[in-house]
This record gives structure tokens, C-alpha cells and sequence, in this order.
């Protein structure tokens, strides 16, 4: 994941910005350019350009999206920032986008209560 183009994850996060903007449940989402770091041990502070899709409920608080995502399955972790949800596409495998979008889809489904 740390060697994705970030053309890659451009094009990922733009196909589930648009399709996050055609939910009802989805009050705003969109795609910006961000950076991530890559975590502690020899490297606790090195920054990697990224993109990612914001998103803000419309039904739900931020936090309570943001629980319901992380304590499902499958488990989505995200990061509340600017009054937004974030989701870093570097951290999802490619063949995981679908599973990604059906699990959005489904923590904000008036059923899922």
C-alpha cells in the first residue's frame, strides 16, 4: 500500500466520492489530498501524500458513524477531521473498495439501528 500511485488513489477515491454523493444518507462527501504517516517505530513522524474521501452523515453524528463503521465487520477505521469522517484510501486494498462502499452503505441505512 505504501507504493500505490497516488493516481490510483486518486481515481479510487473519486469513484467512492461520487457514489457516497448519491446516497440520501450522505449530507456531503468529497475527495481532497492529504497526508498520512506512516506510523511509529524508525519512521514516527514520516509524511506520505494520499487522497481520501471525506464524508458527513446526514442521520447520524460523526461519532456514531464513526463507531458504527469501526465496530462492524467488516471493521472500517477512519479519522474525524474538520467536522468531516476521512477514510485514507492508502489503507484499503484495492480489491476492497466494493466491500468498502457496501459497508458505508450499510451503517447508514435507516435499518441499521
Amino acid at each position: 500500500l505504501l507504493t500505490t500511485p497516488l493516481e490510483s488513489l486518486h481515481t479510487r477515491a473519486r469513484t467512492l466520492t461520487e457514489h457516497l454523493q448519491s446516497l440520501d444518507g450522505i449530507a456531503a462527501a468529497e475527495t481532497i489530498r492529504s497526508n498520512g504517516f506512516l506510523g511509529g517505530g524508525s519512521l514516527p513522524a514520516q509524511q506520505l501524500t494520499t487522497w481520501c474521501t471525506t464524508m458527513v452523515p446526514r442521520h447520524l453524528s460523526l461519532e456514531a458513524f464513526s463507531h458504527r463503521l469501526r465496530t462492524g465487520s467488516p471493521a472500517v477505521v477512519g479519522r474525524i477531521q474538520d467536522g468531516k469522517f476521512l477514510l485514507d484510501h492508502r489503507t484499503v486494498f484495492p480489491r476492497q473498495d466494493r466491500q468498502l462502499a457496501d459497508r458505508i452503505d450499510s451503517v447508514i441505512s435507516p435499518d441499521s439501528e
